[in-house]
């Protein structure tokens, strides 16, 4: 500190204010009355000091009055716990966080032409949530004055809140205006685990990216779109020199790949141990079959496990699978393969999984093809099956004993014809096995002798019946099922979600819910999207309530419930003692308070009551900023319209009152000329009258 210069505010962190578990305290003085704010708000470790200027009368009641204003703007008054002491009143109201008041003092400091110091690294709490990374690219724009860009802030902000795990730079189109705070902000975050960089240099400043290519620690994935080009060297040096990384995946979008580029390719590949390679659309088609070859000189295939490719309806799956059998996965999505071709290659001894979703099979004896013991996941979903081909595969994976671990089988959405199904569950799916450990039967027809094959399969724990549950197989659901679950004590996880309303469940899903109560085995359950009303809300609340051992509840989609009743649901289950993962249901309230308006204090209530049943009972813990304000983004699916009543009402506190606009920061003079500046004693009797 600078010899004679007075502190005119100072924070350090505590511990206590009487019996409440604070974690930081900021006091200001107002030293033409001599009054002063106390604010209490949850950090962990800053300082935060502000200098007096030239005109200390002046600047100060200036900061006064720009400092409520920024809380005024960023609260809401259901989030905020400030107290106010003078000789003659106190007031109390809360803030979302330490940082938003730091944020504030600080602009305010550099809109007088006043020193600051803030050290933005012990601003940090000790365990960051994902809105922390947000905040701190907030402050790196105040820093350099830059205006706060709202709209790319939304789009972030919607991203993390919904664990959202890609940071996609293609999609938000940052400029280069934005783009280095923005990637210093979320360079050691954990909320984003991929990054996808446009390739193209006319759109990309490698400048910008490279240094962060170079520090980035927890991004597991990184993503190429467009064509690659001649700045690909600076990506493959900063990629080298970047020691810390969890960096195991590269995958290239619409890349373009040919003989032109593919030394780019090659050395992308191969400056690093990649586990997984995923091609979207990503080699031209004339130049595949070199592609393929080219890539199986490449070191890169040696440590390879897993290579997927997307969008490329004309693979020659011969030359793929013949020429790079030191692949132990390969995936193949929305490419309409010719699933004939790939079997005789299911007997190599490095592949260990095969996953096909769209394409197409004819063969009829496949119960009779060699399949290598390394193989436990077989993936065939959206398939078109011909010639009961699906009996085949059916019996020869069920035959299939692999040498580790056990089978992990997917045969959802199958496309067939009725008599396939007929034959089917009259004759091929009675005899249970011991080799599976889960089945996905999304989508496909379903009888009672199917699901009493899956109740007896011994080490079976893991069940997805999407899109099954209709009004068509109520008996099937209701009878057999239900009754077999109770005492079921292999199946752990069971997904029934509804993706559209034509296999929505209707009001007999909380009779499914009564039956199952008293089963103790399940440890995770997804219900999403489907209708459960307010009868099968509170059956669900029965059922999460008497299974002590369940550790994950997922339900939001097409509730069609009230406040009221989610209330009454969180508070029941809170009342089992019991930490338990339940989701949050974002788009359930979206709706509620787009048709009804709801007020930010009903869900500021909720959202405790959600927060108590997550960590098992009754607390005081205050909500974290990223479990505070969920509703102000928008909902992925649009159920929360743009201009919906609460853009109006909810988001502003009812007590604002107007202030005069005070101009962008201007760090070159002192602004001291400032209209309507008001006292404390003055912001008091405002605040009481409103």
């Amino acid at each position: 500190m600078i010899k004679n210069e007075k502190v005119l505010a100072r924070v350090k962190p505590i511990s206590k204010i009487g019996n409440e578990n604070i974690l930081g305290c900021m006091k200001i003085t107002h030293f033409s009355n001599e009054k002063s704010i106390k604010a209490s708000f949850l950090a962990t470790e800053f300082e935060f000091i502000l200098f007096e200027s030239s005109s200390p009368d002046v600047d100060i009641q200036i900061a006064d009055r720009f400092f409520w204003d920024e809380i005024i703007r960023l609260s809401a008054p259901s989030d905020m716990r400030i107290k106010l002491e003078t000789s003659e009143s106190s007031i109390e109201f809360e803030v979302p966080n330490a940082f938003q008041v730091c944020l504030a003092m600080h602009t305010c400091c550099a809109r007088l032409g006043g020193k600051c110091k803030l050290d933005s690294d012990r601003i940090k709490p000790q365990e960051p949530t994902p809105l922390w990374n947000l905040c701190q690219f907030k402050y790196n724009l105040f820093k350099r004055g830059i205006p706060l860009p709202q709209v790319l802030v939304d789009e972030i902000e919607t991203a993390l809140r919904q664990s959202y795990q890609k940071l996609d730079l293609h999609a938000l189109q940052c400029s280069e205006n934005y783009l280095p705070d923005l990637l210093s902000a979320f360079s050691d975050s954990t909320c984003f685990k991929e990054i996808v960089v446009p390739a193209a240099a006319e759109n990309t400043n490698w400048n910008l990216i490279c240094p962060f290519l170079k520090t980035m620690k927890n991004f597991e994935t990184i993503s190429f779109t467009e064509k690659l080009n001649n700045q690909i060297p600076q990506v493959v040096n900063s990629l080298i020199a970047n020691k810390e990384t969890k960096l195991s995946n590269i995958n290239f979008i619409k890349s373009g790949i040919n003989a032109d580029n593919m030394p780019f390719f090659t050395q992308l590949i191969t400056c690093r141990r990649f586990n997984k390679l995923t091609l979207i659309d990503a080699v031209e088609n004339s130049y595949f079959d070199k592609f393929i070859h080219e890539l199986s000189k490449t070191d890169a295939i040696k440590t390879l496990n897993t290579l997927c490719i997307c969008d490329m309806p004309t693979l020659n799956i011969d030359s793929l699978m013949k020429t790079l059998q030191l692949v132990k996965v390969f995936e193949f999505h929305n490419c309409q393969v010719p699933i004939d071709s790939i079997l005789p290659y299911l007997s190599n001894k490095n592949l260990q999984g095969i996953i096909v979703d769209g394409g197409y099979i004819i063969g009829k004896e496949l119960d009779k093809i060699p399949i290598s013991s390394s193989i436990n996941n077989f993936t065939f979903t959206h398939v078109r099956w011909e010639n009961y081909s699906l009996i085949s595969m059916w019996c020869r994976i069920l035959n299939h004993i692999p040498q580790n671990n056990f089978i992990t089988m997917d045969l959802s959405y199958a496309l067939t014809g009725p008599q396939s199904w007929s034959s089917f569950f009259q004759a091929y799916c009675a005899s249970p096995t011991q080799s599976i450990k889960s089945i996905n039967w999304s989508g496909n027809q379903i009888s009672p002798v199917f699901l009493q094959f899956l109740a007896k399969c011994q080490n079976l724990s893991q069940v997805y019946l999407d899109d099954c549950y209709t009004a068509q197989t109520y008996n099937s659901f209701i009878s057999p099922f239900a009754e077999m679950m109770k005492t079921n004590s292999c199946i752990t996880d069971l997904y029934m979600r509804a993706f559209d309303d034509t296999t929505r469940a209707d009001s007999s899903l909380s009779r499914f819910l009564e039956i199952l109560s008293s089963n103790q085995a399940i440890l995770y359950l997804d219900l999403s999207g489907q209708p459960l009303g307010e009868q099968g809300l509170a059956t669900l609340a029965t059922f999460i309530s008497n299974n002590k051992n369940l550790k994950t509840v997922k339900f939001d989609g097409s509730l069609n419930v009230s406040i009221d009743s989610l209330m009454n649901f969180f508070n029941k289950i809170m009342q089992r003692g019991v930490p338990i993962n339940i989701e949050w249901p974002f788009a359930e309230i979206a709706k509620l308070r787009s048709i009804s308006g709801i007020p930010a204090s009903n869900i500021s209530k909720l959202r405790q009551l959600w927060k108590n049943t997550c960590i098992g009972g009754n607390t005081n813990q205050p909500l974290t900023d990223i479990e505070q304000e969920p509703d102000i983004i928008r909902i992925t699916n649009n159920t929360c319209p743009a201009n919906s009543p609460l853009d109006d009402t909810d988001y502003h506190p009812t007590w604002k009152f107007n202030l005069p606009p005070i101009p962008e920061p201007n760090n070159t003079q002192l602004f001291q000329n400032a209209a309507s500046i008001y006292s404390i004693n003055e912001l008091l009797k405002r605040m009481k009258q409103n």
